[in-house]
């Protein structure tokens, strides 16, 4: 945000008034846009691919929508406190198969590759399946909670939203 009021100072547009027709112009390209966005659309970077790996967890199957079905009627705070728990949950292998690629890097002598979600849930899911089985029921029971705590609650982008800046291609 900071750069795009820079940008705004530096074209001398904090000084005036935007025209009628640009404030109905933006209006408009807005109202078709915003009030079909929610929470799960703006939700952090860093939960997507682990409320992606959580919804696979809970489902027990491929989930093409990246989790959309499961938690995407959850406030932010929700979806927010689900991937850090899942994170938290996840972290023991994460650091295991980091260490597995760094000593195969130094034994190797190789750049290691990428250490993608898959690998992390490869280590995790090889615990005892009765571990599995508290560790689902864990999170079922805080799916539950987090949904209780955004019932009622809106999840429109429109009420979270306070400031629009409109890029413009002509520099």
């Amino acid at each position: 945000m900071v750069e795009a009021f820079q940008e705004t100072k530096r074209r001398g547009l904090h000084l005036q008034s935007p025209r009628l027709d640009q404030v109905s112009g933006l209006l408009a390209n807005l109202a078709e846009t915003l009030p079909n966005l929610t929470h799960w659309d703006i939700r952090p970077a860093r939960t997507v691919s682990i409320l992606a790996s959580l919804a696979r967890f809970l489902s027990g199957q491929v989930v093409d929508d990246g989790g959309r079905s499961i938690f995407g009627d959850l406030t932010l705070p929700a979806l927010e406190k689900l991937a850090e728990a899942w994170a938290q949950e996840l972290d023991p292998s994460w650091i295991e198969a980091k260490q597995a690629i760094s000593d195969k890097s130094a034994k190797d002598k190789t750049i290691p590759d990428y250490l993608g979600i898959a690998s992390i849930e490869e280590l995790y899911y090889a615990q005892p399946q009765g571990k599995l089985d508290e560790i689902r029921a864990r999170a079922e029971t805080l799916l539950d909670y987090c949904r209780a705590a955004s019932e009622g609650q809106s999840t429109g982008v429109l009420d979270r939203v306070s400031t629009v800046f409109v890029g413009r291609e002509d520099g």
